[in-house]
């Protein structure tokens, strides 16, 4: 559909812009009427850009240097490296005995370390490199 018809699918999308949108603003004229009457659309864009879910609750959380990926520790006693483009988990690093209090990144973005009890600190250089 996509390949035999994109001006079409964009015409539809724009009615669900938010209302003070670029785009929106530009091409508010070419909406039908019948969609301002019906349709309700915010009237600007969320800052949210991302749901990270797997986890369970995540005490923790640390941006790498690049900014390209997170790592979020959790009371199901893993640490994980997402990756901020897709959204998914690339690497969960196991081992502790409880819950994970804090996460962080070395400043080369190329080692995680982990914080799971009052004196214990596990440092972890990940088997997959992490994108920086």
């Amino acid at each position: 559909m996509i390949e035999e018809a994109p001006l079409q699918l964009y015409y539809s999308a724009l009615a669900f812009a938010p209302r003070m949108s670029i785009v929106r603003c530009l091409y508010d004229n070419q909406i039908s009427k019948w969609a301002h009457r019906v349709l309700t659309v915010e009237k600007n864009w969320s800052s949210l850009e991302q749901i990270l879910t797997a986890h369970s609750p995540v005490n923790s959380v640390a941006f790498s240097p690049d900014s390209k990926n997170v790592v979020s520790g959790s009371v199901d006693s893993t640490v994980r490296v997402w990756d901020i483009t897709t959204g998914q988990a690339d690497q969960t690093l196991t081992g502790h005995s409880s819950r994970v209090d804090s996460v962080a990144f070395s400043p080369d973005g190329k080692k995680v370390v982990s914080g799971w009890t009052p004196t214990d600190l596990d440092l972890y250089t990940p088997p997959i490199p992490i994108t920086i």
